[in-house]
C-alpha cells in the first residue's frame, strides 16, 4: 500500500482503505469477546461499554441516543441487563431525561473484561506493522479523534 494519499479521478479521497481499515478494527474488537459466545447480546456489550464511558451511569434517553436507539428499545435493554445483574434502573423521576441507569460492579467488572480483551487484541493487530506505520496510524488516529464530534 502506498504512503500517499489515494484520490479517485474526481479528486476525492479513496475511502476504501479507511473502510476496510474500520471493518477489521471493528471485526478485531468483537473477535475479542468472542468466548462470550452470544451470552450477552452485542447491544448489550455496546451499552456496557458506553456506561462505562459514561463513568458507570446515565439516564436513559442520553443512553438511547448513544446507541442510535429509541427509548422504548432501550428501556427493554436495560431491563434485560438488569434481569442478568449488569445495571440497576432507578425509579422513573419527574426529570425528562428519564429514570438513571447504574452499572452493578458485574456490570462494571465485565466492561473492564470487555476493554482489556479488546485493547489486548488491538495491541496485538497494531504491533504487527512496523514501527513506521504504526507511528503513522497512531498519529493519524489520534488526528482523527480530536477532529471528531465531542459529545453534547
Amino acid at each position: 500500500m502506498s504512503n500517499e494519499t489515494t484520490l479517485s479521478g474526481s479528486g476525492q479521497l479513496d475511502m476504501a482503505p479507511v473502510e476496510a481499515a474500520v471493518a477489521i478494527l471493528r471485526k478485531t474488537c468483537e473477535n475479542a469477546v468472542g468466548e462470550l459466545g452470544g451470552a450477552v447480546p452485542g447491544v448489550q456489550l455496546r451499552a456496557l461499554l458506553v456506561f462505562d464511558d459514561a463513568g458507570g451511569s446515565l439516564e436513559l434517553r442520553r443512553l438511547a441516543a448513544e446507541l442510535t436507539a429509541s427509548v422504548s428499545a432501550t428501556s427493554g435493554v436495560c431491563d434485560r441487563m438488569q434481569e442478568a445483574g449488569l445495571l440497576t434502573v432507578g425509579d422513573a423521576t419527574s426529570s425528562r431525561a428519564g429514570p438513571r441507569c447504574t452499572l452493578t460492579g458485574s456490570g462494571r467488572r465485565l466492561a473492564r473484561w470487555i476493554r482489556d480483551r479488546q485493547r489486548v487484541a488491538l495491541s496485538d493487530l497494531v504491533n504487527s506493522m512496523g514501527p513506521q506505520a504504526r507511528d503513522a496510524l497512531v498519529y493519524g488516529l489520534g488526528e482523527l479523534a480530536a477532529a471528531a464530534p465531542k459529545p453534547s
